[in-house]
C-alpha cells in the first residue's frame, strides 16, 4: 500500500526498527526469567528510569504523534505549495521529528511536527480554480471623466462578456485643446477599452470637447497613440533567431554587438518607429524650432491631405452615396435646434 508513497516510507522504517527494538527487549527478558534471573527488580528499577525517560522523550513523542497525523489525515504532502502562519513556501520533506519548507525567499524553514500540526494550514496546491479579484488603482488626482469612462469601459466589458455578446466602447476625452488633458484622458479611456475586450473602439482619432469638436491635430496624436498600443498587444515571437544566441557566440563576453551580422540586419525595423515623436536632445530640439508634439501634428495633416489618393469606388455606389446625404440634409434642415420644447 506504501508503493507510490514516499512519504509512507518515513513512517514505516521507524516503526519496523522500533518494532524490532521492542521484540529483542522482551525475546531478553524472557531468557533472564528462563535463566533464573529475577526481572522483578529489574523491572522495578527500569519503571524509574522509564520516568525520567518519559519526561525527556515528551517533546519527541509529540511530534512523533504529529507526524502520524500528518502522514494519515495528508493536509499537505511533500511538494505542495501551502501557507501556515507568516510563512508561505513548498513542503521538502515530513519527517518523523520536523517538516521543512522551502520559502519564497530561497530559504528553509524547519518546524517541529507539534506545531506543524496545530497551525491552521492552507494547502495552495490543492485548489482547483484560481480567484482572479484584480483592484484597480487610479489616481486621485486623474479627473472625474477619464476615471468614470475607463471604469465605464472596463464594467461595460465584463457585462458583454457575460452575456455573450460584441461590445463597442470608446476613446473619447473632454478637453477643449490639444493638450496634456486631452491626452490622458484619450489613454485612460483607450486602456480601459482595451482591458475591457472591446470588439469595436468608437471616437478614438480626433475626439474632443466631448464630442463636440474634432482636430486634425488630435487626429494625428491619436492615431500615434493606437499605433503604440495596437504594436504593444502584439504576441512576443520566440525562437533561436530572435534571440540571437548565434550573435552572442560571435560576439562573446567583452565584446559589443553594433557590428555583428545579427544587428546589422535588424537594427533598421528591429524596433516600432513613432511618427510624431521627436527624439532628438534639448539643445538640437530648440535650434530645429522647440516644436511640441501639437505643432509637430500641424505640419503633418495638411501633407497627409495633400497626398491622399482617394480609393476606387464604383460610380453607382458613389451616385447612391450622394443622394443618401442630400436626402439627409434636407431633411435635418439647415437651422440650429431648438433648445427649448416649441409651446
Amino acid at each position: 500500500e506504501a508503493k507510490g508513497r514516499p512519504d509512507a516510507v518515513v513512517l514505516l522504517k521507524p516503526a519496523g526498527s522500533t518494532a524490532k527494538v521492542v521484540i529483542v527487549i522482551l525475546a531478553l527478558m524472557l531468557w533472564l526469567d528462563n535463566m533464573g534471573v529475577d526481572i522483578t527488580t529489574l523491572l522495578a528499577g527500569l519503571g524509574i528510569g522509564g520516568v525520567a525517560l518519559a519526561l525527556a522523550l515528551q517533546r519527541p513523542s509529540e511530534d512523533f504523534l504529529a507526524a502520524l497525523t500528518l502522514f494519515t489525515q495528508q493536509p499537505v504532502r511533500v511538494g505542495d505549495f501551502c501557507k501556515f502562519g507568516d510563512q508561505v513556501g513548498t513542503i521538502e520533506e515530513i519527517g518523523l521529528r520536523a517538516t521543512r519548507l522551502r520559502t519564497l525567499a530561497n530559504t528553509v524553514v524547519t518546524l517541529p511536527n507539534s506545531r506543524f500540526a496545530t497551525e491552521y494550514i492552507e494547502n495552495i496546491s490543492s485548489r482547483r480554480k484560481v480567484l482572479f479579484n484584480p483592484r484597480i488603482r487610479i489616481n486621485y488626482q486623474a479627473s472625474r471623466a477619464s476615471i468614470e469612462n475607463a471604469l465605464a469601459n472596463i464594467a461595460g466589458g465584463q457585462l458583454a462578456r457575460r452575456y455573450g455578446l460584441p461590445y463597442r466602447s470608446s476613446a473619447c476625452n473632454a478637453s477643449n485643446a490639444v493638450d496634456a488633458q486631452a491626452v490622458y484622458e484619450t489613454q485612460m479611456a483607450l486602456w480601459g477599452s482595451v482591458l475591457g475586450h472591446g470588439n469595436l473602439i468608437y471616437h478614438t482619432a480626433g475626439w474632443l470637447e466631448g464630442g463636440l469638436v474634432a482636430s486634425f491635430e488630435k487626429l494625428i496624436i491619436d492615431c500615434e497613440m493606437l499605433q503604440h498600443m495596437s504594436k504593444m498587444l502584439e504576441p512576443i515571437k520566440i525562437d533561436l533567431e530572435e534571440t540571437g544566441l548565434d550573435a552572442m557566440r560571435e560576439v562573446g563576453p567583452g565584446g559589443h554587438f553594433f557590428g555583428c551580422a545579427h544587428t546589422m540586419e535588424r537594427y533598421k525595423n528591429a524596433f516600432y518607429e513613432p511618427f510624431i515623436s521627436d527624439w532628438q536632445n534639448s539643445e538640437n530640439w530648440t535650434l530645429a524650432g522647440a516644436k511640441d508634439a501639437t505643432t509637430r501634428a500641424t505640419e503633418l495633416w495638411p501633407k497627409i491631405l495633400a497626398e491622399f489618393e482617394p480609393p476606387s469606388i464604383d460610380p453607382a455606389i458613389h451616385e447612391a452615396l450622394e443622394a443618401y446625404v442630400a436626402r439627409r440634409k434636407e431633411t435635418l434642415g439647415g437651422e440650429e435646434p431648438l433648445l427649448e420644447p416649441m409651446a
